[in-house]
């Protein structure tokens, strides 16, 4: 019997915000999970993006688990309009 595909939840995210600069996006997105390896939400993009001994299996992937609060630091910046009133200032 075929296992059902697991739907795992994701949305795009860019690099970490800074005000003095634009910085296009390279393809990031953002797993919101908490940081459980008992997740299967966890464990099968760890294990498709890594091998083992936790390097990368493709070239010029990164993987990165960072703390919620960290990562909401720059929240606002992805709040609709906040790129055009940005650049308007630039």
């Amino acid at each position: 019997m075929d296992m059902p595909a697991l739907i795992i939840e994701h949305t795009p995210c860019g690099p970490f915000a800074d005000p003095a600069r634009m910085v296009s996006w390279l393809g990031q997105v953002c797993l919101d999970q908490p940081y459980d390896e008992a997740l299967p939400e966890v464990r099968v993009p760890r294990d498709d993006l890594e091998h083992p001994d936790g390097t990368m299996r493709h070239a010029g992937l990164r993987s990165l688990v960072m703390p919620r609060d960290h990562a909401m630091e720059s929240a606002a910046h992805g709040e609709p309009g906040f790129r055009q009133r940005w650049a308007e200032d630039f």
